[in-house]
């Protein structure tokens, strides 16, 4: 059973949608089938603070046009480089089986560090994308509704966490919350071009477990590269890559090696899969 049947969601096509809080002063609105305009009362630069919000996902091919179209709309001078504003990258996930989702979260949760890292030193740590290593009830929750069948039990900071799960259900995606407010269209495109890859790549393993095995299997180097791609490898593997990816792998096999995935009954959100 899909995610979307799960959560009853309406389908949506389309594979990644942007979330881009900016502050700043003279900040357009803009409204049209792409994008829609809203104040953040969150932000707390003392400046205004606007969120640009795709209506819908995108097909990966579609948004670097789009985030063109969209950056042409501002003057850079009026555009703050603000701690508390970010950018966040919704990952379409309607398509996917629960046991597929939990390989993307796994595959996630091992190169949360190194991917966090690249979004810049304001973002480790961040109160509003705390890492797992920050705040590490995630994988307890994770493993919890692995070992135990039991339905989510959301805590609403989870949200603020570089990985929000809570979208699941919301809006059959992951929200990616850790990199920096920009204007910067090739830095977007990298983070949605390798968030999207992350998906693609995880989701051809079995299991959470047989995913995590073939990290040691194949090789810490040979996997990161596989799924951030060729492309963009060599701008997140840098200095000593393969500490954060060790620690990575602890928080992943915590719950991918909770049960034997031969026997569990994977309706974690109790609804019915019939």
């Amino acid at each position: 059973m899909l995610i979307k049947d799960i959560f009853n969601l309406s389908p949506k096509d389309g594979d990644v949608a942007f979330e881009i809080e900016l502050e700043g002063i003279k900040l357009p609105t803009i409204y049209n089938e792409i994008w829609d305009t809203k104040r953040d009362g969150s932000l707390r630069g003392g400046m205004d603070g606007q969120e640009y919000i795709f209506n819908q996902p995108l097909p990966i091919t579609k948004v670097k046009e789009e985030l063109e179209k969209f950056v042409a709309h501002f003057d850079p001078k009026y555009v703050a480089d603000s701690f508390y504003a970010g950018t966040h990258l919704h990952v379409n996930v309607q398509d996917l089986t629960m046991r597929e989702l939990l390989c993307y979260i796994s595959a996630y949760l091992i190169l949360e560090n190194i991917l966090v890292k690249w979004c810049g030193e304001t973002r480790e740590g961040n109160h509003f994308c705390l890492r797992t290593e920050d705040a590490d009830y995630l994988v307890k929750l994770l493993r919890d509704m692995v070992l135990n069948d039991s339905s989510l039990n959301f805590d609403p900071d989870l949200r603020y966490s570089s990985m929000n799960i809570m979208s699941v259900s919301k809006f059959g995606s992951l929200e990616f919350r850790a990199l920096n407010s920009s204007l910067d269209v090739e830095r977007m495109m990298t983070w949605a071009t390798v968030l999207h890859n992350i998906k693609k790549q995880a989701i051809i393993y079995k299991t959470p477990a047989n995913l995590v095995s073939s990290v040691s299997n194949e090789g810490y180097e040979h996997f990161a590269r596989n799924m951030l791609t060729e492309k963009y490898a060599d701008l997140f593997l840098k200095g000593e890559w393969f500490k954060s990816v060790r620690k990575g792998i602890l928080y992943a096999q915590d719950f991918a090696f909770a049960k034997d995935w031969n026997e569990i009954n994977l309706n974690i959100f109790k609804k019915n899969f019939i």
